[in-house]
């Protein structure tokens, strides 16, 4: 497909390219990307530093921002700050390469905060926001929650969030990341209008993101497109949602920690069923209701002017931004009245968590862990019930001559 980009859009040598997302916005499947291709990249002229999948440890470090759940049993503290200075170690050392960096916990940054990212990763950064329809954008979001342990109810968040004016909570928890306006124009404030570049995502070419990477870094067309695309983050089914739903509800009100939810669902359950499995055509997607779709076309017509406004880049189609939502048809229930799940949705999230139990990832593609020696819970635990039953049988006959000798 002929894109007609231009470039220009290459980045100086040695520039910080830092990608904020937001969330929903390919985020995922570029850093799946990178992170395939780690080595290639460093002999291209690219680093994508630190050891993990995506920089969300390091981000959450700087801002302070816990992972999880927060005031949960088990809910997590934010991690190390060591954990951002070491990735910023691996970038100061590189003397020589483009950086990629950066994750979408960025976005919720407010005006201070993305000063001190901008101050921190230095002159040469250039910050990347990747932007699609905001109509589009709030079932995703709300999808998002879900995958956290969300147990409201979409109608009522959604009141919440067109709210006006806006509650101050639903500023701090939604609108700070996707105000595409205001996100921008904080974003260029803090860094200067000259280091921000905004993509505008085309849902028609889901390579066009991945080519406007490549120009910027200097990457060969092509080169990311070719991985990543296995960890796409496509977006739940309402009945698959509703399953998420629901389950969150029962764990939750039995107290289970967020490691445990993180491993066994978001990253077992969740995670097998978004990539197994592909949905019916006719399968019902999360729509906006019509009087939500009148609220958001106000939104995002403000949100083309500002950024039109704003003096950064952008690559793509702005209008895009303003494409008028799906609405959920008058015979679509609300997801709340799902009484029924797909078979197969239900068995690869049953999968997905039995495999992160046997310590084999969602996708059973890690090798059987073994252990260090045997135990007597793990020599019992292999036995079939009729094994367990004659050792049984053998234990009591060897205990009663050892009590009772062989008379």
């Amino acid at each position: 497909m002929s894109r007609n980009l231009s470039d220009t859009l290459l980045l100086p040598s040695r520039a910080r390219l830092f990608h904020i997302g937001p969330p929903k916005t390919a985020s995922t499947t570029l850093q799946a990307a990178a992170a395939d291709h780690r080595e290639q990249l460093l002999e291209h002229g690219v680093r994508y530093p630190g050891p993990r999948r995506s920089h969300r440890h390091e981000i959450a470090a700087f801002v302070g921002r816990p992972i999880g759940w927060v005031g949960a049993p088990g809910s997590n503290p934010p991690p190390d700050r060591a954990k951002w200075d070491a990735l910023m170690a691996e970038v100061e050392a590189d003397h020589e390469r483009r950086i990629l960096m950066g994750h979408e916990y960025a976005a919720g940054s407010d005006d201070a905060m993305a000063q001190r990212f901008v101050d921190a990763i230095g002159e040469r950064i250039h910050v990347v926001i990747t932007l699609r329809d905001y109509g589009s954008m709030l079932p995703s979001i709300w999808q998002e929650y879900n995958k956290a342990g969300n147990v409201g109810v979409f109608d009522q968040w959604l009141e919440r969030v067109l709210q006006r004016p806006r509650p101050q909570e639903v500023v701090d928890r939604v609108h700070v990341r996707h105000d595409q306006g205001m996100l921008v124009r904080r974003w260029a404030a803090a860094a200067g209008p000259e280091n921000v570049t905004v993509v505008v995502l085309d849902p028609a070419d889901h390579g066009f993101v991945f080519e406007v990477f490549e120009r910027m870094l200097g990457l060969p067309v092509g080169f990311l497109e070719s991985g990543g695309l296995s960890r796409s983050n496509r977006s739940l089914s309402v009945p698959e949602l509703e399953m998420l739903r629901r389950t969150n509800m029962v764990l939750r009100e039995h107290d289970v920690a967020w490691r445990d939810y993180q491993r066994y669902l978001a990253n077992g359950a969740a995670l097998r069923m978004l990539q197994t499995r592909k949905p019916e055509p006719d399968e019902q997607r999360l729509a906006l209701p019509g009087w939500a779709a009148e609220r958001v076309m106000d939104d995002m017509q403000r949100h083309v002017r500002e950024i039109g406004a704003s003096g950064v880049r952008v690559v793509g189609d702005l209008d895009m931004l303003a494409r008028a939502p799906r609405l959920r048809g008058e015979d679509e229930p609300a997801h709340t009245e799902v009484t029924s799940v797909p078979i197969e949705a239900a068995a690869q999230a049953i999968a997905g968590a039995l495999s992160q139990a046997s310590g084999r990832s969602w996708s059973f593609s890690d090798p059987r862990p073994t252990p260090s020696g045997p135990t007597r819970e793990s020599v019992v635990g292999s036995l079939s019930w009729r094994e367990l039953a004659d050792e049984l049988r053998k234990r009591v006959r060897q205990r009663a001559r050892r009590t009772f000798g062989n008379g």
